[in-house]
């Protein structure tokens, strides 16, 4: 396997980003790719921005109060939660932690925390439009 997504509902719990259209609950795609061992992509399944958040952030977020500025997660309870923020806006998002611990421990199958392996010059060519 080298790749694992989950669709987990979700409750808004604040926005100044998200359409007034959205809905005040709804559904989220968590996709995670051994391609990509540190990202987690976060998609709302419409038109709103699909992010990418750190796999050890959400880890850390399980245990314990974690992030800053952009990302922060913390759970409470039963309820896992992801605060965003962005130029446009911000919006703060609940979900079961379970069904975010269940996600993470799944990624984990595909690359184990610890054997994240990154190609450092790839990266940088593509950000730097191929150059070497």
């Amino acid at each position: 396997m080298t790749s694992v997504s989950r669709t987990i509902s979700y409750v808004l719990v604040s926005s100044t980003f998200l359409p007034s259209t959205s809905t005040e609950t709804g559904n989220l795609a968590l996709h995670y790719s051994a391609a990509e061992p540190l990202s987690v992509l976060l998609d709302f399944l419409d038109d709103n921005p699909v992010w990418t958040l750190d796999r050890g952030l959400l880890t850390d977020g399980l245990t314990r109060p974690a992030g800053i500025h952009d990302v922060r997660c913390w759970t409470e309870g039963l309820w896992y939660h992801i605060a965003l923020s962005g130029y446009d806006g911000r919006a703060e998002l609940r979900m079961f932690t379970e069904q975010v611990r269940a996600f993470l421990a799944a990624t984990a199958d595909v690359v184990p925390y610890g054997a994240e392996q990154v190609d450092v010059d790839a990266m940088l060519a593509g950000l730097l439009g191929g150059a070497r």
